[in-house]
């Protein structure tokens, strides 16, 4: 039998599919997600790592990169899920906070 990872349930091809997977997960914990905050979060997290960002230099390093970045907000993303489906309750604010942290985490 062979093993599954839940990495293989979904590759990132671009921010834009990475962005749509995560609210796509979020629509599944509540029915009108406030996004914006997160969009803006995950826009900005893009501009830090490419150097768009004033003061910032774009990130040269190997592994504490945007892919990872953008691997850990979908990492927590889906735990979220998780805890939701296990009976957990979010506010909006802890949601936008952890999924900002996951993308921040390195900068």
């Amino acid at each position: 039998m062979k093993t599954r990872h839940i990495s293989d349930l979904f590759q990132i091809q671009s921010p834009e599919d990475l962005i749509g997977e995560v609210f796509q997960i979020l629509d599944l914990i509540s029915p009108n997600p406030h996004t914006q905050p997160i969009q803006s979060v995950f826009s900005t997290t893009g501009k830090l790592y490419s150097g768009q960002f004033p003061g910032y230099q774009a990130c040269n390093t190997g592994y504490h990169d945007l892919q990872h970045s953008y691997n850990a907000f979908l990492a927590m993303a889906r735990i979220i899920h998780g805890a939701t489906i296990d009976g957990r309750v979010f506010s909006e604010s802890d949601i936008v906070a952890a999924l900002s942290a996951a993308l921040l985490h390195d900068v």
